[in-house]
């Protein structure tokens, strides 16, 4: 290699051998996950989500992912939370159709199971379901779309609080019937779920109660998180956390924990 300025003057040079070893690692144990966005999927290639049209251009990028090693999925139960000014909301991308008729809540799970099936056969080991609240401390709802009385509209965002009674008894009819379908496909050892990304210290009595109305349905299925920062000694809901790289040095009771897992943004 050379080093030249920007006038094209020579400063430096330097090389290297590399030996290519004829070896294969062993498959790894680490759950490796890289979060796609399916609507931006979709808006780049102008195509619907999860139409047969999305899952072919879709294939291609998920071969690329798992050729780079990664092995966990996020699968979008609804629109993910993620990356989306307050008040405002990204394209649909929500696999689970919902139906509200008559005071009560029915699930549709056909497209998430299709989509599980066809990930899994294309080499990811691990299913992690978007988040159930939105980002930067579960303050608030997830975008949520819904039949209501024959009319598809918006039932959850920004404007409800995630402790909005409301929100509480869509979670008490949904999460049971997605543990159901877990179940129905044998896959509740492989299966992860998020409740906000990046809350931080301020947010923990929030987050205490969005875990609370979400552990008592999935059981010991793990709940995991990327945390801002550690500094308070309060960890009783935090049992599998994402740490940042650059903040490992300042989690003090390292040894408290079941595991560390780390966030590389």
């Amino acid at each position: 290699f050379e080093f030249t300025a920007e006038n094209g003057e020579k400063r430096g040079e330097c090389s290297y051998e590399v030996e290519v070893i004829g070896a294969k690692l062993p498959e790894t144990e680490l759950r490796n996950t890289n979060w796609m966005h399916y609507d931006c999927i979709a808006q780049t290639h102008g195509v619907k989500p999860f139409t047969k049209k999305y899952y072919e251009v879709f294939e291609s990028y998920l071969k690329r992912y798992t050729e780079s090693g990664f092995n966990m999925l996020l699968t979008p139960l609804f629109t993910p939370p993620l990356d989306t000014r307050v008040g405002s909301e990204r394209m649909t991308a929500q696999l689970v159709k919902v139906k509200f008729d008559g005071g009560r809540y029915a699930f549709d799970f056909k497209e998430l199971k299709k989509f599980i099936r066809f990930v899994l056969k294309r080499g990811i080991k691990y299913i992690e379901f978007s988040h159930l609240f939105t980002q930067w401390g579960g303050e608030f709802c997830p975008k949520i779309m819904a039949t209501v009385d024959g009319e598809e509209k918006r039932i959850f965002g920004w404007d409800v609080a995630s402790d909005d009674p409301k929100y509480v008894a869509f979670l008490d009819a949904f999460l049971p019937a997605l543990c159901d379908m877990i179940d129905e496909m044998k896959i509740r050892d492989i299966c992860y779920f998020h409740l906000t990304d990046e809350p931080n210290d301020r947010h923990l009595p929030t987050y205490e109660k969005c875990r609370a109305a979400v552990k008592k349905h999935i059981g010991d299925m793990p709940v995991m998180d990327a945390k801002l920062l550690y500094r308070t000694k309060r960890r009783s809901s935090l049992p599998h956390r994402w740490q940042s790289v650059s903040d490992l040095q300042s989690l003090k009771m390292r040894s408290t924990f079941s595991a560390i897992l780390t966030l590389v943004c």
